[in-house]
């Protein structure tokens, strides 16, 4: 199971553990915001697969619309989600296919015509051949440099996401190292000595998003959709940004340098299993 798919089954779980407490009487106020806050965080997780369902749909130019369609496909997911029967992603990936559908359905009534009613046939070679048309009309002399262009960009977001992933990880023990360390006096972080304040830990997790989004576009000159939110930068000078981008950098170079996995000389590499 992925890290992704385990997140998802956390937030489920823990918005499930609080319906059960309510069962029999009505939500507090304390109860309900919690509900909306592993909904938001569902919604966050689910995002990028959103936006590629939606791409692939063809629903961009009504992406609004197809967001609040999967955010009722994520809900109805939550409300029939069985662990003893499939897993939460396979629900929801269902559940968010469906309703996007229905909305293409709705906002595109299907109008193709069908192949006979435009006289189109399908020609074999043999065919082509026979009617004196040269087989090499079909052949694209650029469509080797395109797909190794494109596999190489494909391979360089995928090498700067995992490798900004583990970056974001050493970084955010560090600064939960750090707090652990003054939890033993009262401060802006700490609820109770042991106890680090969520609102903190919000703050902490969106400021290393952001700096995952400055080097992403950094590095690659594009945005990263990772996140559904802008988390924004208008406060900030290039400069900051430049700074930001390089000292993150340099943490990559440092965790990238001997990994066989970030190695273009390397012959081949083991994979880690699957549990």
């Amino acid at each position: 199971m992925s890290h992704l798919s385990q997140a998802l089954e956390v937030e489920v779980g823990a918005l499930h553990a609080v319906r059960r407490r309510a069962e029999g009487r009505e939500m507090t106020q304390r109860e309900r915001a919690q509900i909306d806050r592993h909904m938001a965080r569902l919604l966050r997780l689910l995002a990028p697969r959103i936006r590629h369902f939606t791409r692939a749909y063809g629903l961009v130019d009504a992406a609004e619309d197809a967001r609040q369609a999967c955010a009722i496909g994520v809900l109805r997911a939550v409300d029939m989600y069985d662990p003893a029967k499939a897993s939460f992603t396979t629900l929801v990936n269902w559940q968010l296919r469906g309703e996007l559908q229905s909305l293409r359905y709705r906002l595109r009534p299907d109008r193709r015509m069908p192949a006979k009613a435009l006289g189109a046939r399908t020609l074999s070679l043999q065919d082509a051949q026979a009617e004196g048309l040269n087989q090499a009309w079909l052949e694209d002399a650029e469509a080797l440099a395109r797909a190794e262009a494109l596999a190489a960009q494909v391979l360089a977001r995928r090498a700067c996401g995992q490798l900004l992933d583990e970056h974001l990880t050493e970084a955010r023990l560090a600064a939960l190292h750090q707090i652990e360390r003054r939890s033993t006096t009262r401060g802006p972080e700490c609820v109770k000595p042991g106890t680090v304040d969520p609102d903190h830990l919000d703050r902490l997790d969106r400021k290393l998003a952001h700096e995952r989004q400055i080097t992403f576009a950094y590095l690659l000159g594009q945005e990263d959709d990772r996140h559904e939110q802008d988390l924004g930068d208008g406060d900030m000078t290039a400069e900051q940004r430049r700074q930001i981008a390089r000292r993150t950098i340099r943490s990559l170079s440092r965790i990238a340098r001997g990994n066989p996995r970030y190695d273009p000389d390397a012959e081949s590499v083991a994979l880690p299993t699957r549990h």
